[in-house]
């Protein structure tokens, strides 16, 4: 049996323009565009704005209606979901955004543009190996965010966010524990000298080997082609 978890993903390359813009928003719901319009930096708003456009591409490729947005729902820690027949997990950083979807278990995705960065003020944030990892690393600040990245994806896919304490994750080479559970974990290979990204995902023990194949599509948005890139990872079971 075979398992697909896809990442789709944009990379905003300039500001649109207004009726670019106006008609990209105008595909989502008036409770999405109210909160985009709310945004004070163009940056924010457009990151929002893709994600929330990259999630409705792959409901409506998993076969869900267009008006799919309109039932967009949110738990208790704020993680929007549809219904139980998918898991999804948006992220955005810098020019690029990210949306993941999967039909078997959950999922997390993280990506962070890699910045100068003080390591020392995130200290109690690692265990002591990883901290010793970071700081006698080649490339510390590169060491923090691959690191970083593992702690949000699998926080994201747990779906308990930064309410669980991001010290009390273990990570290994392939994969993470939260409270005795493990999370498999992939690295995804974007933009690698800039920024550093993971995917996690549900049913460790059974995802034992997985390969991944990337592919770029132009979505017709508002009669406007744009690059959507996607990376289709299977996982035999």
């Amino acid at each position: 049996m075979i398992d697909v978890i896809r990442i789709y993903y944009h990379k905003i390359e300039r500001q649109l323009s207004e009726n670019k813009f106006q008609a990209l928003c105008q595909q989502l719901p008036d409770a999405a565009q109210l909160k985009i319009l709310q945004y004070r930096r163009w940056q924010d708003g457009h990151a929002m704005l893709f994600g929330r456009l990259l999630l409705k591409i792959a409901l409506l490729e998993e076969g869900y209606p267009s008006m799919c947005l309109e039932h967009l729902w949110f738990d208790k820690y704020n993680r929007p979901f549809i219904d139980s027949g998918v898991d999804f997990n948006i992220s955005h950083s810098g020019n690029y955004v990210l949306c993941a979807i999967t039909r078997v278990g959950r999922i997390g995705i993280d990506i962070e543009q890699i910045k100068a960065t003080t390591v020392d003020d995130f200290k109690s944030f690692f265990s002591n190996d990883e901290w010793c990892n970071v700081i006698y690393a080649n490339d510390p600040v590169g060491c923090f965010y691959h690191y970083w990245t593992i702690k949000e994806s699998t926080m994201k896919a747990d779906g308990r966010g930064l309410s669980i304490p991001p010290q009390s994750i273990i990570s290994h080479s392939d994969y993470a524990v939260i409270d005795n559970k493990k999370w498999g974990l992939k690295k995804i290979d974007i933009d690698m000298n800039q920024y550093s990204c993971h995917l996690a995902f549900e049913r460790y023990d059974t995802f034992h080997s997985s390969s991944a194949k990337h592919d770029i599509i132009h979505y017709n948005l508002d009669g406007t082609f744009y690059p959507v890139s996607i990376i289709e990872i299977e996982h035999c079971t």
